[in-house]
């Protein structure tokens, strides 16, 4: 059997301990088949927004002033209102110009993760394929390490030489790039694929 699953769904495995991994696979199997639901994802409208904010050319004041206008929940504008200030924080006063990050799946036997960065930006002249992290839970290593293993190592022989791949903690405002020991990250992510794959395998035949 085929598993298409989101890189929400196989990082939350990968770094989960132990028996925690069975649930995880069993979350997933239970709503696999149901259809996406943007009214589920708390994020989705603050991503729509920062996206906008580049491929319409809204300027930092107009951002806010939209943000405003589209976002009525008094919680998301909290929470949305501490994002926007890092990001433009991150972008300082840099030449930023927008290009649709690549889409594509990282494969490991009959397990494909969803790799959808959200933003591709030329930031004074550098390529940038960024994925963003706004949770408001700590962004720890284990996470950081997975997320960036997937996607350099479905992403960097696709993209032009010289782009940087990354992970921004919107948070903070802080973009992680790079990982000291990728190749063993890269390693680590075989073998959860494949304890995720047996797991599934062990689910169906009970």
């Amino acid at each position: 059997m085929y598993y298409d699953v989101s890189m929400t769904t196989f990082v939350d495995f990968s770094t989960k301990p132990g028996r925690a991994r069975i649930t995880e696979v069993k979350k997933y199997l239970q709503h696999r088949e149901e259809d996406y639901d943007p009214s589920k994802d708390y994020w989705r409208p603050l991503r729509k927004l920062l996206q906008d904010h580049h491929s319409t050319g809204l300027t930092p004041a107009l951002l806010m002033a939209e943000f405003k206008r589209r976002i009525t929940d008094p919680k998301k504008q909290k929470n949305y209102k501490k994002a926007i200030r890092a990001y433009l924080k991150f972008l300082g006063n840099r030449e930023v110009d927008w290009f649709e990050p690549l889409h594509t799946r990282w494969k490991h036997g009959n397990l494909a993760v969803r790799i959808n960065p959200e933003l591709g930006l030329r930031i004074d002249g550098v390529s940038h394929v960024i994925k963003l992290y706004l949770k408001n839970d700590t962004l720890n290593e284990s996470r950081l390490a997975s997320t960036l293993a997937l996607l350099q190592d479905s992403l960097s022989a696709k993209v032009e030489p010289g782009t940087v791949i990354g992970v921004l903690n919107a948070g903070t405002g802080k973009l992680y790039s790079s990982s000291a020991d990728l190749a063993i990250d890269r390693a680590l992510l075989r073998a959860d694929a494949e304890t995720f794959l047996r797991i599934c395998e062990a689910q169906a035949a009970a």
